[in-house]
This record gives structure tokens, C-alpha cells and sequence, in this order.
């Protein structure tokens, strides 16, 4: 069986290594530890190796506040109800603003691109997700903060919520083999 991690195992050994207090909760974002002048996550290694094969030169957004202890760029939880760890994460290449998904699989972890923007326009202006902030959702029911919008969702399994600094938020989740989303809060 590849070197997948269950989240209690997950949650265990990033306790081991950075402390309990850090890991108070596991879905939430990803812990980070501060190296050279960088807050970096702290990441399964089947999930690093998966990352660093998809796309090689995947960087965080550099954070402008808070503590390196934990990364709003990526979060965890069992988005595939498979009971292995998956994880959300924003960032960028050298070209594009991504936010990307890795999937734990039979097989192994997966990489799949939600969102993908060219990080220069055509027309010069630039593409800057630092904004948008990733964390978790829990199994449940949802129902948008709209004015007017009765439409509810019926979550079975983990989720993230994807925040553009007060805008707008959403729910990012799986369903029938796919990633969906659905509009929650400022619509």
C-alpha cells in the first residue's frame, strides 16, 4: 500500500513534531515552521512528493500577518471520505495563481487543479490570490448568508471554504467524482 497517512496518524506525528498545542485541531490549516524569512507547511511526504511531481515549482503565497504556526494557504481533512489525508492549497508558479487539491487515490495521491489564472494578463495586469485565505469545513448542513437564497448544502464528508478577504466565500467540495462549489457568504 503506497505511503498514504490517516488523519489520526497525520495528526500524531505533526504533534510529535511541532507540538500539541499546534495541533489542536486537525482540520484547520496546515502548521508551518518559519525558514529562511518563508513560512513552509508542514506536509505528508507522499503529499510533497505528489505536489513536487505535479507542478515542481509550486510556491506559497509569501503570508503578510499572523504566525507561521499554522499556513492559510492549505488546509486538511478527508475530503474523498477515504479516511486519508487530503489537502487544499493556494499558490503560485513562475505563471500561474493555482489553488490545487491533492487527492488521496487507491493508487496514491493525485493532484488536481480547482482554480488556474495566469499570474500576468495579457493586458499587464496581474493576478494575486494572497488574498484568498483556505480553511476548513465540517460534515453538515449549509446554507448561504445571502439575502433571498434558500438553497442549502448537505455535506457528508470534509470540505474547505475558499475566503476572498471579506468579499465573498464559498465551499469547495467532492461530489460524484468531482470538486464543486457553492456560494456562501457576501453573494
Amino acid at each position: 500500500m503506497p505511503d498514504m497517512l490517516r488523519l489520526d496518524v497525520y495528526a500524531t506525528l505533526l504533534a510529535a513534531a511541532i507540538g500539541s498545542a499546534c495541533v489542536a485541531h486537525l482540520r484547520a490549516p496546515i502548521p508551518g515552521q518559519g525558514i529562511g524569512g518563508k513560512c513552509l507547511p508542514i506536509l505528508p511526504p507522499a503529499v510533497e512528493r505528489a505536489l513536487h511531481e505535479h507542478e515542481p515549482t509550486f510556491e506559497f503565497w509569501t503570508p503578510t500577518e499572523g504566525p507561521c504556526s499554522a499556513v492559510r494557504y492549505g488546509v486538511t481533512g478527508d475530503f474523498n471520505s477515504d479516511g486519508r489525508v487530503d489537502v487544499a492549497l493556494n499558490g503560485h508558479t513562475s505563471r500561474d495563481a493555482l489553488i490545487l487539491i491533492v487527492l488521496s487515490r487507491p493508487a496514491g495521491y493525485e493532484v488536481d487543479i480547482f482554480r488556474q489564472a495566469e499570474l500576468v494578463h495579457p493586458d499587464g495586469s496581474t493576478e494575486n490570490w494572497a488574498e484568498y485565505t483556505l480553511g476548513s469545513v465540517k460534515p453538515g448542513t449549509y446554507q448561504p448568508t445571502c439575502d433571498g437564497v434558500n438553497d442549502k448544502l448537505h455535506l457528508r464528508a470534509d470540505a474547505f471554504w475558499i475566503d476572498i478577504e471579506g468579499k465573498s466565500s464559498s465551499i469547495v467540495y467532492y461530489d460524484d467524482g468531482r470538486f464543486r462549489s457553492f456560494p456562501y457568504g457576501t453573494c
